[in-house]
């Protein structure tokens, strides 16, 4: 494993046979979204000229480059980790699969997925397969709704899941 520096004093972990080719560029850090927990990933740009003679530029991701997706299908994580490209952490997904194995965005008191903490400090437990959100429960601990929601989502989710680590 070797590592490749980014912006921001982040690094990207790559295996040492897509070191040479990978260092070559220059990549950045570069948040997923807006939000201060958003998942960070290794991107480049690439400048092309398109057939009118105007000048583009497109985002290359690290790990797309390095396991490459085909329509329908995208390139994970599987530790959600977007800046561990190494190719044992990557795996191709339909969309519906990698969607469902993302940590989710909602904001409560709890580290943990699919764990709430209400107003009240009522912890309960949640997922949401298909979009649907399923209730698991109320827990007397964050640790017991974390496993609650494990279970669900290993019974749902199947080998594409992401799960607490308690």
């Amino acid at each position: 494993m070797k590592t490749i520096k980014l912006s921001r004093g982040y690094i990207a972990l790559v295996d040492d046979e897509d070191y040479e080719r990978l260092s070559s560029y220059s990549w950045r850090a570069q948040p997923a979204s807006h939000r201060p927990a958003a998942k960070i990933y290794a991107i480049r740009s690439v400048n092309y000229y398109q057939g009118d003679g105007r000048r583009s530029c497109k985002t290359v991701y690290m790990h797309k480059e390095i396991l490459p997706s085909s329509k329908g299908l995208e390139t994970d994580h599987k530790d959600g980790d977007g800046l561990n490209n190494q190719r044992n952490n990557l795996r191709v997904l339909t969309k519906k699969s990698n969607r469902q194995s993302r940590k989710s965005a909602a904001t409560s008191a709890s580290p943990y997925l699919g764990v709430s903490v209400d107003k009240k400090g009522r912890i309960r437990a949640h997922i949401k397969p298909d979009g649907k959100t399923i209730s698991l429960g109320s827990f007397q601990t964050q640790e017991d709704a974390a496993r609650a929601y494990n279970a669900a989502a290993q019974k749902h989710y199947g080998d594409h899941v992401l799960l607490n680590n308690v």
